[in-house]
């Protein structure tokens, strides 16, 4: 079939449910402008401009109407994209249909022309019918020379004509299937004897109704079709008020009635259905859900997003040539659960895939998730509430046990401390000999220099300060013992390293001097304090000098020594015990710290793994090895308490 387009396209005319080609005593221009930058892309790996892209949409009719509306904003949707880059995004609406004098549509381009003079049009999309014949008709070669995307109306049975065959423009062309909404209509009511078709009388209108004419034919041996057309609206809605049973209505579009008054589409449409005694069929997404039962539509917001494809597409360097025209048919079944339920049509006529809009499905089938999820979370918590009263049997047994293991620990503690304080006794029994010793020496010359005449009191008070000195330094390392040897308390507390290891080298003096063993200390100033456990602490820094003592023991007196220093290494405090002795074998170094391994006769094999405990518990790391130059270095690291 010819179309009546086809016959003449010269004049621009509104799409699909616009209002009336020719009307208005005024011209009228409503110019949209949008400047849009879009992110750079990274993700579809467009390189990132720094000039931004420039793109124009041009389009034939007012600003408002439906259709255009959803084709514009797909167009924009897609030209939005963060993976694109910068662009600058431009609308004019060009309303050639109630304007179409040749005066104002050549002003209409000049002030384009000129408006964009000194701007580089990158792309151009086209919308609206034969819109590119026209914009050569009036000389727009300051845009007909971009890279163009146009969207125009092309039955699949048309050919293309030659405006769209030229090397930079890419043709995506409307093609609507009346037919399937006819067949539509038969199959969903299959004793229908009567099909009316809606129409109105603008050139759109009259191009539909041809389409229509053409696709009833294969049915007029057992259909009706009657065309309500060249009727006002008010003869319309009167006549689908009234139609006979067994009736269907086609709204193909309605821009204009015999008065010359304009109506959208979906405007009409809706105003059919809520007249009408039987059911309605459309062909546009446009007009869907507006009373009538739906149809196989064509979709805009398709259209819309194909044709912001094909821009995006030649913005990223393809030919439109390569792209050459699309003859789409975006189309699909649009039908509305209300009107099927209304008209009575069993769901099984329905076609396979088709798009149900406003369904109302049953409790079960609404809420059928939330049912499931609820038997589900029922289920579930029965069997967790199982789980938690077996897990909380567990836990009391594990807690006794854990208690019991703690209990044991602590034990083996005070054993470990007892048996290290047990190894000091010749030593401390010594260091505690040396000053009550002094204290009754003292004591002694005082009562003789009571009986001296004259009585010298100078040298009397030195001799009682003295006897004081050496009661405190018993004391002190009776006090030291004792608290090495007390149940430590299980909190820790802020502690000075400093301090902890200066009673323990307190005890341990008497020892050294004992064994003949030089003992040198190396403490960094002002060290942050530790959160820690003192009595724990102290039997660590016990257990690894007194090893140290033991390693140092087959060495000639002069040549053992042992270096206790401490730094701060980071964010933790360092405590190293270096010794002269012989070192540690390498292929035991990997187990001194183990239960009950040792290489002293006699030994537990407990010490450096009570100490490895204590130090991990208190969040810190211990490690021993060879020096170099002999002997072996055992440290511990443990960390600072932060803004003390």
């Amino acid at each position: 079939m010819r179309s009546p387009l086809a016959e003449n396209r010269a004049p621009l005319f509104s799409m699909f449910g616009g209002k009336p080609l020719f009307h208005g005593p005024r011209p009228l221009l409503a110019i949209f402008l949008v400047c849009l930058l879009v992110p750079a892309a990274t993700a579809s790996g467009v390189s990132r401009s720094a000039t931004p892209r420039n793109v124009l949409i041009l389009l034939s009719v007012e600003y408002g109407l439906p259709a255009y509306d959803i084709i514009l904003s797909e167009i924009r949707g897609k030209l939005k994209t963060p993976s694109f880059g910068p662009v600058n995004l431009f609308a004019e609406y060009l309303d050639s249909a109630r304007f179409p004098e040749d005066r104002y549509l050549r002003k209409s381009f000049e002030s384009y022309k000129e408006k964009y003079a000194n701007l580089k049009i990158d792309l151009l999309v086209a919308v609206g019918p034969n819109l590119v014949p026209i914009m050569e008709k009036y000389d727009a070669s300051h845009f007909s020379r971009s890279p163009t995307v146009a969207l125009d109306l092309l039955q699949s049975s048309e050919p293309i004509p030659a405006a769209f065959r030229k090397p930079n423009i890419a043709g995506l062309f409307l093609s609507i299937d009346v037919e399937k909404t006819i067949e539509l209509a038969l199959s969903l009511r299959p004793d229908t004897e009567r099909i009316h078709v809606v129409a109105g009388t603008s050139k759109v209108d009259a191009y539909f109704e041809a389409l229509a004419r053409e696709a009833a034919r294969p049915y007029e041996s057992t259909v009706r079709f009657d065309y309500l057309n060249n009727l006002s609206m008010d003869d319309i809605l009167s006549k689908a008020a009234n139609l006979p049973d067994k009736s269907a209505i086609l709204v193909l579009t309605t821009q204009t009635d015999a008065f010359g008054i304009p109506y959208y589409t979906r405007e009409s449409t809706r105003l059919i259905c809520e007249r009408a005694n039987a059911p309605v069929y459309v062909l546009f997404d446009s007009n869907s859900g507006a009373g009538g039962i739906g149809g196989f539509v064509h979709s805009f917001k398709r259209m819309g997003a194909k044709a912001g494809e094909l821009a995006l597409r030649i913005l990223q360097g393809e030919s439109p040539s390569a792209v050459g025209p699309i003859r789409t048919g975006p189309s699909h079944y649009i039908l509305d659960w209300r009107q099927i339920q209304r008209w009575g049509i069993p769901e099984h006529r329905l076609p396979q895939g088709s798009v149900i809009l406003h369904r109302e499905v049953g409790f079960l089938e609404n809420y059928k998730w939330h049912v499931m999820g609820a038997s589900l979370f029922i289920i579930v918590q029965s069997l967790l509430i199982a789980c938690l009263i077996l897990l909380n049997r567990r836990q009391r047994k594990l807690s006794a046990r854990l208690m019991a293991a703690e209990d044991r620990y602590r034990h083996l503690l005070r054993v470990e401390r007892s048996s290290r304080v047990g190894e000091l006794s010749a030593s401390l029994a010594h260091e505690i000999n040396q000053p009550l010793a002094a204290v009754l020496s003292g004591s002694q010359a005082a009562l003789r220099f009571l009986r001296s005449v004259p009585l010298d009191v100078d040298k009397l008070r030195e001799i009682l300060q003295s006897i004081v000195d050496d009661n405190k330094r018993a004391a002190k390392v009776i006090h030291n013992m004792r608290k090495m040897l007390e149940r430590e308390k299980a909190e820790k507390a802020p502690l000075w390293i400093d301090e902890v290891l200066n009673d323990v080298l307190g005890i341990f003096r008497g020892e050294a001097g004992f064994r003949k063993i030089a003992m040198e200390t190396r403490c960094a100033p002002n060290l942050p304090p530790v959160m820690g456990n003192r009595s724990q602490l102290q039997q660590v820094m016990m257990n690894l000098i007194m090893n140290a003592a033991d390693a140092v023991m087959p060495r000639a007196p002069q040549d053992r020594k042992i270096v206790v220093e401490t730094r701060r290494n980071g964010d933790y405090i360092q405590v190293k015990v270096r010794d002269s002795g012989t070192g540690i074998e390498p292929a035991k170094m990997d187990k001194v710290f183990q239960p009950f391994f040792t290489t002293k006769i006699g030994g537990m094999g407990m010490g450096l793994a009570l100490c490895q405990t204590i130090v991990e518990d208190h969040g810190g790391r211990i490690r021993m090895e060879n020096n170099a130059g002999g002997g072996a270095n055992a440290s511990f690291d443990l960390p600072v308490i932060q803004n003390a």
